[in-house]
Order: C-alpha cells, then structure tokens, then sequence
C-alpha cells in the first residue's frame, strides 16, 4: 500500500493559519506547566497549613492535659457546683485552665479563639476522657515496672464511704520498695472471699505476675485473714511463697481500741491529749509575744526602709511596757529606719545584722 503525501509547501509556514495553530500549541503547553505547577504550590501550602494547625493543637493541648494532671495529683475535684458564664466559681478544672491559656503565648490564645466554638476543651466528657488516656498511661507504666520487678506484695483494704475494696501493690526492684495503686473495685453486690480471690487473681494474671507474689497484707477480719477460707488462705492456694502480714495500722488501731476499755490507759492517753492541746494553746501565745522579732529580718530591710513595720514596734510596748517607754520606742524607731536605709544591713543575715548592731551601738548613743 502507498501512501501519496502533498508535496511540502514553504508558503504553508507563513500562513496565517499555520501561525494560529502554532501560537494555539506553544500555549496549551505553557497552560499545562501552569496548571502543574499551581496545583503542586497549593497541595504543599496545605500541607504546610496543616502541620502548622496540628503542630499548634498539640501545644495546646498540654494546657488542659497539665490541668487535669495537676488537679489529679493534688487530689482535687474538677467540676463546681454553677460552671456558667456568669459564675464567680466555675470549677477547678475550668478555671485554672482558663488561667493556663490567659498566661499562653499569643499564637496559643489566638489558635484557642479560633477553636473555642467548636472545641472548648473543657467539657466533662473532654476532661473524663483526659483521666481516662492518663490513667491508661500509668497503668501501662506500673505494668511495664511489674514486668521488670524481681518481687511483689499485693495490699487490699475496704473504704469507709462505699462498698468497694481498693488494691495496691508494692514492687521490689534491686532492693528499692515502690508503692502502686491498682484501682478501686465495687464488691457491693457480694463481698465473700471467693469475690474478693477472684479480683485479685484478675489482677495477678492481668500482669502475668504470680510467680512473682511473695507477699499479702490485709487487716484482720476473718474473710481476709482466715486461716482456712480467707483471702489469705486462698491466696497461698495459687502462690505457697505468698507470707500474709496482718497491717500494722490496723493492729495499732485495734490496740488502742482495746486499751480504751482500761482505765489507767484511758487516763493515760486523756493526759497524752490534754498536754498537746495545752502545749499547741501556748505555742500560739508565744508566738504573738515575740511579733517584735520580725524587725530583725534582714530579707525585709528594703521593704520596711518604704513600709515601716510599726505594729511589730508596737508589740515591744505591749508586753514589755516597763522597759520601752514611749521615749525609748520613738528613739528605738528612727535608730531602725537608719539600720533599714543602710545597704549594709541589708546584705546581712540577722546574726550579722545584730553583730553589726552591738559594734554601732556606741554611734547610736551619740545621736
């Protein structure tokens, strides 16, 4: 088959319809570099705007994890009574995180106002699930330490207020005793020693740790400590190396519980009380006698050389007016503005200071 092309015409290059189609092409090609090139700076430039925005929420995320954090360990309560607007109070958890974000850097508080409509991050649902991802933390923490841990003695006692048993345990590392709490557990609807085995044999075989039990301590009622069906006794079943302590806190409660019903030891501990409550009723009274000390505090030299510290003088006078006449008081006055104006006391500690005094004592005199 042959294929018969026209004859190549140098007139076609000049042509205005060649020059059209060869103008339209050098276009279409410069178009398609830009669209490229546009479309590669706008995904960087949100990809850029992301990071930034993530990076931000993770600063400000420490905000609220440090509140609840501090809250946590301080053993305070998170929520108020009235967490309104218009509430002078509320609540811990809202009002030291309002703090943290006032004291933030500004790309933080800018970033929050942002954010607030839709993630105000203190609601309770936000601050449970903050206790929730911590306490997930320390449980995985006191699980890798169980792991590492040559022994452990496990500790279980019953609340006062509720029906619950909280369980501790105490892991031995090189020698080193380190307490852990494990948790409270309800055992409102049954508190039998089977229960009660059953939720600490959960725990032991939660960290896979009973070939590591060597020791138990409970106090001394009869479903704990029982020698055949107790706690204690079910215990030794899984684990033969499991020595049962009775807790000496509560052997100490017991024997004072006891000894109340003596009389010379009720005596005893009524005179024990009488003379700490004696002692603490004179303590307090020594110590509004001796007010005029604080005269002689060299950290406050500066500020009483502005402030004269006049009800301290004064406390001189009251209980020793035989001595500090209204006369020596005005003199003992503009003796201790010079001493509080003069920076060689303030450099001082206070036995320099009265050192420094007792050799000036004779300059004073000649005023």
């Amino acid at each position: 088959m042959t294929l018969d092309f026209p004859v190549y015409d140098p007139m076609h290059d000049s042509s205005g319809e060649h020059l059209r189609c060869a103008v339209g092409f050098k276009q279409l090609k410069l178009n398609l570099n830009t669209i490229q090139d546009a479309l590669r700076e706008n995904s960087r430039l949100y990809i850029q705007e992301y990071n930034e925005k993530v990076h931000l929420n993770r600063r400000f995320m420490q905000l609220p994890i440090r509140a609840t954090v501090f809250l946590s360990k301080q053993e305070l309560a998170f929520r108020g009574h009235r967490e309104g607007e218009s509430s002078s109070n509320r609540g811990n958890f809202k009002e030291l995180l309002t703090d943290c974000i006032a004291v933030s850097p500004a790309d933080i508080q800018e970033h929050y106002k942002k954010i607030a409509p839709v993630f105000s991050a203190n609601s309770k649902t936000i601050q449970n699930e903050l206790i929730n991802c911590i306490s997930d933390y320390i449980q995985s923490f006191i699980e890798k330490e169980i792991k590492d841990c040559d022994f452990i003695s496990i500790q279980v006692d019953d609340t006062t207020d509720i029906c619950q048993y909280r369980s501790a345990v105490y892991v031995v590392t090189g020698g080193i005793v380190k307490e852990r709490f494990l948790g409270f557990f309800d055992v409102s609807s049954d508190r039998s020693a089977d229960t009660l085995f059953n939720i600490v044999l959960n725990c032991l075989d939660k960290y896979d740790c009973r070939s590591k039990l060597v020791g138990q301590c409970y106090d001394g009622a009869s479903v704990m400590a029982g020698h055949l069906n107790g706690l204690q006794a079910k215990i030794k079943e899984i684990a033969p190396q499991a020595i049962f302590v009775h807790c000496l806190a509560h052997r100490l409660n017991l024997v004072l519980q006891q000894s109340y019903n003596i009389s010379r030891c009720r005596i005893f501990f009524a005179n024990i009380l009488d003379n700490i409550l004696m002692q603490i009723i004179t303590r307090f009274e020594d110590v509004s006698k001796i007010k005029f000390v604080g005269l002689l505090d060299t950290e406050n030299f500066k500020h009483f050389s502005e402030n004269f510290p006049m009800d301290k003088l004064q406390n001189l006078k009251e209980f020793y007016p035989d001595i500090f006449t209204d006369t020596k008081l005005h003199r003992l006055k503009s003796e201790l503005q010079i001493v509080y104006a003069s920076e060689e006391y303030n450099a001082s500690d206070p036995q320099t200071a009265l050192k420094l005094l007792s050799d000036s004592s004779h300059i004073f005199r000649d005023i």
